[in-house]
């Protein structure tokens, strides 16, 4: 709420920012923050839980109010945060999207935060073939072993 007003105060009211905010702790006790961005997904026994967004894009409503999510993150589940450059990029106009990225962390199971980021990347460069992706692509994993 606080980031929102000050976004609201220090730029121009045509300028809007996405975000997920959130902090965890080493028992796997995570709070999270989704101000409209892309939603985080959760792989949790073989399935893949979306977390939606808690509130609006920073910077739209001064007066916003933005809840957090709790997650408790179990042994071999993991966390998966992404930009929307990863699920946009489009060949022929048909984009990648969020079902073929749930289709490939339901295929990467309960690997290694290294593994999942190899395999989406994989996957996706799969996708493009020759083509250039046309936006950034961030992906952050946390997973408990």
């Amino acid at each position: 709420t606080r980031a929102n007003r000050l976004f609201c105060e220090s730029t121009l009211s045509t300028h809007y920012a996405t975000l997920v905010f959130g902090r965890a702790d080493r028992a796997g006790n995570i709070e999270i923050c989704i101000a409209g961005h892309n939603p985080p997904l959760l792989i949790k026994n073989g399935k893949v839980d979306i977390l939606n967004a808690t509130g609006v894009p920073v910077g739209l409503f001064s007066q916003s109010e933005y809840e957090l999510v709790k997650v408790d993150l179990q042994k071999g589940n993991s966390l998966i945060l992404y930009t929307d450059g990863l699920t946009e990029a489009s060949v022929n106009e048909v984009e990648y999207g969020e079902g073929r990225l749930r289709e490939q962390l339901i295929k990467s199971g309960d690997s290694s935060a290294k593994s999942i980021i190899d395999d989406i990347i994989s996957d996706h460069k799969s996708f493009l073939k020759d083509s250039l992706p046309f936006d950034d692509i961030t992906i952050t994993v946390m997973t408990k072993n």
